[in-house]
C-alpha cells in the first residue's frame, strides 16, 4: 500500500518531525520538583512495562535531575480492568507557571467550520500521539524529567501538557502543509486534526494523496482508527457540517436542551 508508512497503530511506529524545534525557557534557574504520585497496585506492572515500552521506542531516556514533575496516567476510553489502557502525561502545573511566553496564533474554529460548511465530502485525518513527533533538544530535556515509584526519565519529544506545546505542534503542521492549504481549498489543520474537504470524490482523492505524500515525507503519522474518509458530513467540535451549512451536534443539543428544562 502506498501510503501505508503514514499510518501507524501504536508508538512503536510513530513518526517524528524535526522542522521545528522547541525551546523551553524558564524565568529562575531554581529546579522545580514533587515526589512522585502513588499508582494502584493493580496498575504498577502495566505502567512499568509502559515505561519500557517508551524507552524503546525513543520517547523517553533514565536519567538524573534536581527536580523532576509527577507522571500521571490517564485512563484511555478503552480501558479495562481486565485489558488496561493508560497514557502517560506529566502534572506540569509548577513547572508551566514559570516557564517563558511563546507566540503562535492558533487557527480560530469559527473561521475552520465557516470555509468547511458547503462543501459535500469529507475526510478527516488525525495526527498520532501528536506531540510526540516532535523531537525535543537535548538542552531541554532535564527540565522535562518526570519521576516516578521507580526511577526517574527524561522525555525525548515534547510531552503533553506542557505550557505551549500546542502552539510548537500547530506551526509545524502549518509548515509542513503550507503548499497543500495554499494549493486547494479546502484544506484545514488545528492541532491533530486535519480536515479535507470537496465535492466531487476525484477532488477528495486528490487532496488526499497530495496530504498523505507530504505527511509522510515529512516523517509524519496517522492514526488510522481515528480517521474517516470520504463521508458526507462531520461532527466538529459540537457542530455538525455537511453540503447543508453548519448546524448542533446532536450530543450539543440535548445538553443545551436538558440545560433549558
Amino acid at each position: 500500500m502506498k501510503f501505508k508508512p503514514a499510518f501507524s497503530k501504536c508508538i512503536k511506529t510513530l513518526g517524528h518531525c524535526d522542522l521545528v524545534t522547541p525551546t523551553i525557557t524558564t524565568i529562575h534557574p531554581h529546579p522545580i520538583s514533587s515526589t512522585p504520585y502513588p499508582i494502584p497496585q493493580s496498575l504498577q506492572t502495566h505502567a512499568q512495562n509502559y515505561l519500557e515500552e517508551l524507552i524503546t521506542t525513543d520517547i523517553i531516556e533514565e536519567n538524573t535531575a534536581e527536580g523532576a514533575s509527577p507522571m500521571v496516567l490517564v485512563k484511555k476510553k478503552n480501558h479495562t480492568n481486565d485489558n488496561p489502557s493508560l497514557r502517560l502525561a506529566l502534572d506540569l502545573r509548577l513547572l508551566n507557571n514559570v516557564i517563558d511566553g511563546c507566540s503562535y496564533p492558533l487557527p480560530k474554529i469559527q473561521d475552520i467550520t465557516t470555509k468547511l460548511a458547503g462543501f459535500k465530502l469529507f475526510t478527516v485525518l488525525d495526527v498520532n500521539s501528536a506531540y510526540w513527533q516532535i523531537h525535543l533538544p537535548k538542552e531541554y530535556r532535564k527540565l522535562l524529567t518526570l519521576t516516578t515509584l521507580w526511577k526517574t526519565f527524561q522525555f525525548k519529544r515534547l510531552p503533553f501538557g506542557i505550557k505551549h506545546a500546542a502552539a510548537y505542534f500547530q506551526s509545524m503542521k502549518d509548515k509542513v502543509l503550507s503548499k497543500c492549504v495554499c494549493k486547494y481549498p479546502g484544506i484545514h489543520c488545528y492541532q491533530d486534526d486535519i480536515k479535507i474537504a470537496a465535492n466531487l470524490i476525484q477532488e477528495l482523492n486528490a487532496k488526499l494523496n497530495d496530504v498523505l505524500s507530504t505527511l509522510q515525507e515529512n516523517n509524519l503519522t496517522l492514526a488510522p482508527d481515528k480517521c474517516s474518509f470520504a463521508t458526507q458530513g462531520i461532527q466538529y467540535l459540537g457542530f455538525t457540517i455537511s453540503s447543508q451549512g453548519i448546524t448542533l451536534g446532536i450530543n450539543t443539543w440535548n445538553k443545551q436542551h436538558r440545560q433549558n428544562l
